[in-house]
């Protein structure tokens, strides 16, 4: 079944896995079968640079609360078996996730081979006609009206897909669905952008 999913959500210092760096990782199970509401893993890390301010207004994270944790490496051989051992991950747009986790995991010297990634935000936009796609909007749509505290954080917002993910599963009659099959276009994709198709070997915008 789907109890070897995971849960995932980052928060990072920006938006180039290249430059930027990983400074809060939360893992949960999908756990439908199981209950289980721990975490996996959720840890800060000190990104060895400074924080840009902007995202310390975001997240609330500043670099005094990172200054004594571990560096991302020191997390890698754990994060990377975490990773190898799930038949899905899910997340919120977790393309994202996954390519930040990837970098910082080559930066320590480790290439784990990624299962599915199963995305909330997919799930929205293809059963149902859009408006602003937020996690935020996706939890007052399917989970509760009054949304989530918290958003933004890596516990709250992985916390916040999982309850998501389970009511889209369950609004849309997608309970039998395989993970690689809840978004039938997933095979037409190019790159990271839900925006470009291809369909036999022609680009459609």
């Amino acid at each position: 079944g789907n109890v070897t999913a995971i849960v995932l959500d980052t928060v990072t210092t920006g938006f180039s896995p290249d430059e930027h760096r990983v400074i809060e990782l939360s893992i949960m199970p999908w756990g439908e079968d199981t209950g289980s509401d721990t975490f996996i893993l959720h840890q800060r890390f000190n990104p060895c640079a400074p924080i840009p301010p902007k995202i310390t207004e975001i997240t609330g994270i500043t670099d005094d609360m990172v200054s004594l944790c571990p560096r991302f490496e020191d997390y890698a051989p754990r994060i990377c078996e975490i990773v190898t051992a799930a038949d899905a991950i899910i997340g919120y747009n977790p393309a994202f996730d996954k390519s930040m986790i990837a970098a910082e995991l080559r930066r320590a010297g480790y290439a784990p081979t990624w299962p599915i990634l199963v995305d909330s935000k997919r799930v929205w936009d293809i059963y149902e006609p859009r408006e602003k796609r937020d996690l935020q909007n996706a939890y007052k749509r399917f989970v509760d009206k009054n949304g989530f505290e918290g958003a933004h954080g890596a516990a709250k917002d992985t916390w916040a897909t999982r309850e998501t993910l389970r009511a889209q599963i369950y609004d849309f009659g997608l309970q039998e669905v395989p993970w690689d099959q809840l978004d039938p276009e997933r095979l037409l994709w190019w790159g990271p952008t839900n925006h470009v198709i291809v369909v036999d070997g022609v680009l459609i915008m």
